[in-house]
């Protein structure tokens, strides 16, 4: 059995006119991965809210309400909503309280692609939203930091999608010093950064190695006391 949406709480509501556009959101990512159930996409005019939808898996039909003048009562609780012309503004308004703008970008339009173009006939765009942050291409490991060091450095590497990872630190004889990681990590827009406290280690030249999928990256670094 389908969910209800949840009732519109004071920061998503709108007064629903009979001039209505919608977007047809077929996929929206926030660093890269889906919008959690539950989640609100809310259209904004200016700082007017115009329509929200809450998300539930899937594709998101957003409506946006237009100005309507078609009763007094109406005519009043739509000042400021879209007119013909009028880009409305995207926000996604996580559980947590956080809100995020989203960029919008038309893969199909009816009529007016991004511009709302409403009316009793209404109208449709077909979108995905984005917050412009991409997944990385490939497997990296930085440039640990500080390096030299003493005792203390951090180790950074990306990754591009979901995948086990091994991250070591072999001594110059090609022993194993540590094992700092080893599981399976998602790919992530941010890097993944790992802290080694050598403080219980020599002085001398040590390798980081980071093995994740069917990369391996490797990188000398020297500890000082």
């Amino acid at each position: 059995m389908e969910v209800e949406e949840e009732p519109l709480t004071e920061d998503v509501y709108f007064t629903k006119t009979t001039n209505q556009y919608f977007y047809f959101i077929t996929e929206a990512t926030i660093k890269a991965h889906p919008l959690n159930y539950g989640d609100w996409v809310v259209a904004y005019n200016g700082d007017q809210v115009v329509g929200a939808r809450q998300y539930k898996n899937g594709m998101v039909d957003l409506p946006i309400m237009g100005f309507d003048d078609t009763t007094e009562n109406l005519r009043i609780a739509s000042m400021g909503y879209c007119q013909a012309g009028d880009i409305p503004r995207i926000e996604i308004h996580k559980a947590n309280g956080t809100k995020v703008e989203m960029n919008v970008e038309v893969i199909s339009d009816e009529r007016g692609g991004l511009a709302w173009y409403g009316g009793s006939a209404g109208g449709h765009a077909i979108v995905v939203l984005s917050d412009g942050y991409s997944l990385p291409g490939e497997v990296a490991l930085h440039n640990a930091y500080p390096n030299p060091f003493n005792p203390v450095t951090m180790i950074e590497y990306d990754l591009p999608s979901d995948l086990f990872v091994n991250l070591s630190i072999y001594d110059i004889r090609g022993r194993l010093v540590a094992e700092l990681v080893n599981e399976l990590q998602v790919g992530a827009v941010d890097s993944y950064k790992v802290i080694w406290n050598a403080d219980a280690q020599s002085s001398g030249v040590y390798f980081v190695r980071l093995t994740a999928g069917d990369a391996v990256e490797n990188q000398k670094i020297m500890l000082i006391k």
